[in-house]
C-alpha cells in the first residue's frame, strides 16, 4: 500500500518504503533514554534504532533569539533543575546548561542543535524523523530545514486547526506531513488544501468509543491514502491518548491488552517509549497471521 498524493512519490518514497517493511511502524517516542542517555539527543536516536524503531520523533523549540534545540520545552526542571523555559533563554544561556541523570550532572550533556542532530543522519535512508512541535516557527524553520536536504526523511507535524498549516501548504519543498486530529471532519477537511503533502493523520482518542478506535474509520484513511498515526506512550497518568490501548496497559495488563488492540484495528504507525518490546511483538503477531515481516 502507498501513501500520499501521486504527485508527492518521491517525497514520500522513504517513508513509504519503511512502511512497506515494517508494519506496524514502531517510532521511538524521543528516541530512547536509559542510563546516562538523554531523550532529544543524537544518542538517544542512535539507540532507538538500535532497538528496532523505524523512526524516531524529537521535539523542536527556539531560544530567545532565534536557534533552534531538540527539545521539548517545559521539561527544564526535570533535566537541568531550573524553571525558566528554554524560550526565554538565550542561546549562550541554553549552552551552559548540561543534563542531570540520578542526580548528577553529565559531562556530555549539553542541549543539541536542531540542526545538528538531524544532520548526523542526513542522507541515510535507514534513519527517518517524525519533527514535534516545530509548527510555531515554520516560517523561519523550514528554510533552515531545506538545507539539510532531508524532505524524504522527515514528518512533520501540527494540530489541524493551526493555522501554520498554510505556510506549509505555500513552502516550495513538499516535506511529508500529518495533522493531529481529534475528529474526523478535522482531518477530512485538509485532505483537499492545495499543496500540503498530506501523507497520513494523527488519531487522538479519549476512550475506546471514539470513532477513531474503530476499525472501519482507520480503513476508511486508509482508503484515501492516509497512514494512521497513533500514540501509546504515557505523558501521565490520567491522559489517554489513544483509548488507552498504551505502553502502561501493554505492560501491566499484558501486550495484548494495549497494543495488540492497536494492531487488532489495523493502525500504521505506533509512538512507544518500549519500540524493542513492540518491535518484537508485532513482529511475532504479523509471523502468527502468516504476515512476512523483517523483524
Amino acid at each position: 500500500m502507498t501513501f500520499g498524493r501521486p504527485e508527492f512519490a518521491e517525497e514520500n518514497r522513504l517513508i513509504n518504503a519503511t512502511l512497506g517493511r515494517q508494519l506496524p511502524l514502531v517510532v521511538a517516542h524521543r528516541g530512547v533514554a536509559a542510563g546516562t542517555v538523554v531523550e532529544n539527543t543524537s544518542i538517544a536516536v542512535s539507540a532507538a534504532f538500535l532497538s528496532g524503531a523505524g523512526m524516531v520523533e524529537i521535539d523542536a523549540t527556539m531560544s530567545r533569539d532565534g536557534e533552534f534545540y531538540a527539545f521539548h520545552d517545559g521539561l527544564e526542571n526535570k533535566h537541568f533543575g531550573i524553571h525558566t523555559n528554554l524560550q526565554n533563554l538565550s542561546a549562550a544561556e541554553i549552552s551552559s546548561l548540561k543534563y542531570h541523570a540520578d542526580g548528577s550532572e553529565l559531562a556530555e550533556g549539553a542541549v543539541e542543535k536542531l540542526g545538528a542532530l538531524l544532520a548526523s543522519f542526513a542522507g541515510k535512508s535507514e534513519f527517518l524523523f517524525n519533527l514535534d512541535r516545530s509548527w510555531p516557527w515554520w516560517t523561519t524553520l523550514l528554510p533552515l530545514l531545506d538545507q539539510l536536504h532531508m524532505t524524504q526523511q522527515l514528518l512533520l507535524k501540527a494540530p489541524a486547526d493551526s493555522p501554520q498549516i498554510k505556510s506549509l501548504a505555500e513552502h516550495p519543498v513538499k516535506y511529508p506531513f500529518m495533522p493531529i486530529c481529534r475528529t474526523s471532519a478535522e482531518a477530512w477537511a485538509l485532505t483537499d488544501e492545495a499543496g500540503l503533502n498530506m501523507m497520513g493523520v494523527e488519531l487522538l482518542a479519549d476512550s475506546p468509543e471514539h470513532e477513531f478506535a474503530r476499525s472501519d474509520t482507520i480503513e476508511a484513511f486508509a482508503k484515501q491514502g492516509l497512514f494512521v498515526f497513533v500514540n501509546a506512550e504515557n505523558v501521565d497518568s490520567e491522559t489517554p491518548l489513544f483509548a488507552g490501548f498504551d505502553d502502561a496497559t501493554s505492560l501491566q495488563n499484558g501486550f495484548d491488552q494495549g497494543w495488540g488492540e492497536l494492531l487488532g484495528r489495523g493502525v500504521h504507525a505506533i509512538q512507544t517509549d518500549w519500540p524493542w518490546l513492540l518491535s518484537s511483538y508485532a513482529a511475532e503477531c504479523m509471523r502468527g497471521a502468516g504476515v512476512q515481516t523483517d523483524g
